[in-house]
């Protein structure tokens, strides 16, 4: 979706009818966010609302209200700078997440090697802590 919206504004498709601005820089100001959205998305922001904006800046731009075009960019942009930080946030966390968990399947035979006859020594002796040892008698000395 968004290198379909990024190819039609390189070749032109995007083109105002009545032409105050430069296609060049409109094209640029698009490229960064949709850079940018990309960016979030990766990250696993939800990006449908931001691909509607630049949507709606582009058909904006198409109908020759550039200024506004620019605008709903801007508009964009600040949101963005809004969400990005925390979607990766989000991202990192989930990474790090990911690492303990697969740290944890990797140590577990080492920690069942390790820990599971200490265990059960631990929970023998508990078990037959108040056993009492008695002579019986039979000396085979």
């Amino acid at each position: 979706m968004l290198i379909l919206l990024e190819a039609a504004i390189i070749h032109g498709d995007a083109a105002p009818s009545q032409g105050t601005g430069n296609m060049g820089d409109f094209d640029r100001e698009v490229s960064k966010v949709v850079y940018r959205i990309d960016d979030a998305y990766r990250m696993g922001a939800n990006v449908t609302i931001f691909i509607d904006k630049v949507n709606n800046a582009i058909s904006l731009y198409r109908q020759g209200r550039v200024r506004q075009a620019y605008e709903e960019l801007q508009a964009i942009n600040k949101s963005l700078s809004e969400v990005l930080p925390m979607a990766r946030h989000k991202y990192h966390v989930r990474l790090a997440e990911k690492y303990v968990a697969s740290a944890l399947i990797l140590a577990t035979p080492l920690i069942v090697y390790w820990g599971l006859p200490r265990l059960y020594l631990c929970l023998w002796f508990s078990t037959r802590r108040k056993w009492i040892v008695e002579e019986t008698g039979n000396d085979n000395g």
